[in-house]
């Protein structure tokens, strides 16, 4: 921890965690070799589905930046200023290599998607900026915290038009075409508030608001938009929006 002035606390941590054997749920395996084998273990009429494995090592390496000022204000009470910073970044080191039966059939245990996932699902950077006001019974945490790109990746080809939605047809032609079409959530800052009074001994009276400026993130691209589902749900602050509450709190 450094203090470079008074009031004033730096932190900075670095890491690298490394993980052999990591547990993963796999991709969905699905077609006729799952089925034989699903039926050889006495269970049928199930078409597919995942399962854990340990097949894949993976190294995360990250540097998290924390600093805090607390301030007096005089008769205005104190204020407590903090930012933070997190950068991240996880990679495969080693996968196994995949089962014959599975490889013959073109299936995969950690494809694509898994591996985009713990690539990239996650945001590879955040930052946090934090002000708490009191003063007596009255406080105000205000906080603004922005994640940084994320990439959903998918999992097998679609049939798409330039614009990214459904051919009409899905054969490949001048207007069709057939790839991965991958969503990419851009980085966006979430606002939550909480007002609180204390009103007597062991009751405190709040209003917050997680998400305070009703933001949603990155729409799903058209050919993407299954089920409606219209916004992206790897959005780490949901999909739903602002939350607005009151709360009570007693202690006793």
């Amino acid at each position: 921890m450094l203090t470079p002035v008074p009031n004033l606390n730096v932190t900075i941590d670095a890491y690298q965690i490394k993980i052999k054997d990591r547990i993963l749920l796999s991709e969905t395996l699905s077609g006729q070799v799952v089925i034989d084998a699903l039926e050889a273990a006495g269970i049928r009429g199930i078409a597919g589905g995942l399962i854990f494995s340990n097949a894949a090592d993976t190294r995360t390496r990250g540097l998290d930046i924390v600093g805090t000022y607390r301030a007096g204000l005089g008769d205005m009470g104190t204020a407590t200023l903090s930012l933070s910073a997190n950068f991240n970044k996880t990679t495969f080191t080693h996968i196994d290599p995949v089962p014959g039966p599975i490889a013959a059939s073109g299936l995969a245990l950690i494809g694509r998607t898994k591996r985009g996932d713990l690539t990239e699902g996650t945001p590879r950077n955040k930052f946090i900026a934090n002000v708490l006001w009191e003063k007596d019974d009255l406080n105000m945490n205000l906080r603004a915290t922005r994640f940084g790109k994320i990439v959903q990746r998918a999992g097998a080809p679609a049939f798409h038009t330039a614009d990214f939605t459904a051919c009409a047809v899905n054969v490949v032609s001048d207007i069709c075409f057939r790839d991965f079409v991958d969503d990419t959530l851009k980085p966006k800052v979430i606002v939550d508030l909480e007002i609180g009074y204390k009103l007597t001994q062991g009751i405190k009276l709040s209003i917050g608001a997680n998400n305070l400026l009703n933001t949603y993130p990155s729409k799903v691209r058209p050919v993407n938009q299954f089920v409606g589902f219209l916004y992206n749900a790897y959005a780490p602050y949901g999909i739903s929006g602002g939350f607005y509450y009151t709360r009570l709190n007693i202690e006793f």
